[in-house]
């Protein structure tokens, strides 16, 4: 059995981040018997992502200490990580039972259920306990944030996660998540900004990205659906009143210059990294047969615009050219939505949860 000082300096090494040396030193110490020397064999394993050994110690933590409530929180923890999310529920189970005060019993409860989609009332409650047991907590905030979510109170939610800011202010899973909640609620721009605070927080989350591409990609698509309804109902209204033909061609400017104006303020205006994402965004959803077809359909009808205001002639030319465009504009998103419902590609999703 290793000796205590060999556990001391290796929660040390755990607490600074070593978990590799922590793990050296620990091997060459010797295989433990007590449940303090199996938790910091789990722990170490758990910080290096070798979930299976991470589970084998805590298996051992549970039958050295099977009515200790942590022994059952390292084993539902790792499981938990390996996917199992009912048997993670089971253990956690086991844990509240044996530790009804326990903060971490209660937290991984929570978790697992949030995984596992369970009735709002039982998530609310578990993770309602959390707070009350660790009100200083972070985590537990966002985790009963995420608990209001599923239950469809957003207010709620938001106020979770402000609560999770005004502890720990570069919490980047209560920035993620209520920008989600203002993207929601149609702030676009604001949820823009969430997203961006979040990504600087922990950059190297791929969610976030993903999330500031697409949070970024909806703010555009509004501005350029909002741009070319404008631009759509000038033409039908120029076109039909028979104005001296160089008023189309002023209307042709305005059209290019509309579109240019776009690029230049809403893209042009974004800084590079935030850029990226949308580029990164794009491409993605460009796979999506919906999203193809909407992109096709509004190009084509912008283009038809283009060319109606340009025909000579009264009324009957324009006219033709804008009905064509509408007919195979719509007729496009038609056939691109019909056709994903048939190969199940979706719509895009909402902004994921980290």
């Amino acid at each position: 059995m290793p000796a205590p000082d060999a556990y001391d300096r290796a929660d040390h090494l755990l607490e600074v981040g070593r978990a590799q040396a922590a793990l050296e030193l620990l091997t060459q110490a010797g295989e433990p018997e007590d449940g303090r020397g199996l938790r910091l064999f789990w722990l170490a394993n758990q910080r290096l992502g070798r979930q299976d050994e991470a589970l084998r110690w805590a298996d051992r933590a549970v039958s050295v200490e099977p009515l200790a409530a942590n022994s059952w929180v390292y084993r539902g923890t790792a499981l938990l990580e390996l996917g199992r999310t009912e048997d993670a529920i089971t253990a956690a189970r086991r844990a509240v039972e044996l530790g009804p005060e326990s903060f971490a019993s209660h937290y991984l409860l929570g978790r697992a259920l949030i995984r596992n989609s369970a009735e709002p009332a039982e998530l609310l409650a578990v993770t309602t306990t959390a707070v009350r047991l660790a009100p200083d907590n972070a985590e537990a905030h966002v985790l009963l944030g995420l608990a209001h979510d599923e239950a469809g109170d957003s207010e709620a939610a938001a106020a979770a996660y402000r609560a999770a800011l005004a502890i720990d202010p570069d919490n980047a899973g209560a920035r993620n998540n209520l920008a989600r909640t203002d993207l929601w609620a149609h702030r676009r721009k604001k949820a823009v900004g969430g997203f961006r605070s979040a990504l600087a927080s922990d950059p190297q989350n791929t969610t976030m990205h993903e999330n500031l591409g697409r949070a970024v990609f909806m703010w555009l698509y509004r501005h350029t659906l909002a741009l070319h309804m404008v631009l759509l109902m000038l033409v039908i209204v120029v076109v039909n009143i028979v104005p001296p033909y160089w008023i189309r061609g002023v209307l042709a400017l305005v059209i290019i210059g509309g579109w240019s104006w776009l690029w230049w303020r809403r893209v042009g205006g974004l800084d590079p990294a935030v850029r990226r994402q949308l580029f990164a965004q794009v491409r993605d959803w460009w796979g999506l047969g919906v999203i193809r077809g909407i992109m096709i359909g509004l190009a084509l009808q912008a283009v038809c615009a283009l060319v109606a205001a340009l025909v000579p002639g009264g009324r009957l030319g324009p006219d033709l050219v804008l009905g064509f465009g509408v007919v195979v504009s719509v007729v496009v998103m038609a056939v691109s939505y019909r056709r994903g419902q048939r190969t199940g590609s979706p719509l895009p999703a909402d902004p994921a949860k980290p």
